[in-house]
């Protein structure tokens, strides 16, 4: 028979995870789900409903922040590949003045295998372990969290990250349905990662 090996860190993560629901019901699994989906429902303008959810995003980040490993100036999730969508690439061009690449829209086989050069390779708004769009950043940003004790999981420079998995509050709860109102508000976009819609020297942010 095969030995199967415990991950201590999940176990830990696991607790954690279970103590922050336990401790904010308001913020947990069953509350996040009802919220989003009353904010993709309500009779409101797509782009105020958009705003919303990022707010809601946030919300959950500040209540889950005492729990997790990530702290500012950790900076690993930073080389992970980042899907982005053209609006939030515009948004980038607007807060900073870089001009964002106009990408064609692909199938996701297509953008799957185009961003996958990118893996390792460090946000190009990333400076100093630090996110210099902090403002305006993806929702996939937004929505990272991780619970495992050991912020070296989150760095896929790290051998070890490719077969150490983390434990996250479900980030599908905001982004699904922020998805869901960016398609109906813009359509079908292109989907990048983001070093293909801001092709610059890395660290180099002005």
């Amino acid at each position: 028979m095969y030995k199967v090996e415990t991950d201590e860190l999940i176990l830990d993560a696991s607790k954690r995870l279970d103590q922050y629901i336990y401790e904010n019901p308001e913020v947990g699994f069953t509350a996040v789900n009802f919220f989003a989906n009353r904010i993709k429902l309500k009779d409101a303008p797509i782009t105020s409903k958009l705003d919303e959810l990022i707010k809601l995003s946030d919300e959950v980040n500040q209540k889950i922040a005492p729990y997790m490993a990530c702290k500012k100036g950790c900076g690993n999730c930073c080389s992970a590949i980042t899907w982005i969508k053209q609006h939030e690439a515009d948004k980038i061009q607007e807060y900073t003045g870089r001009k964002a690449q106009r990408l064609a829209v692909r199938s996701q086989n297509q953008w799957l295998e185009a961003g996958q050069k990118f893996a390792g390779e460090l946000c190009p708004f990333s400076k100093n372990n630090e996110c210099t769009i902090y403002e305006v950043r993806p929702i996939v940003c937004r929505t990272h969290n991780n619970f495992v004790n050991d912020v070296s999981r989150c760095d896929v420079t790290n051998p070890d990250s490719k077969i150490k998995p983390i434990l996250s509050f479900n980030a599908d709860l905001v982004e699904v349905p922020y998805d869901e109102l960016a398609r109906e508000l813009y359509g079908e976009e292109a989907i990048g990662e983001i070093s293909e819609f801001f092709p610059t020297i890395k660290g180099d942010i002005k």
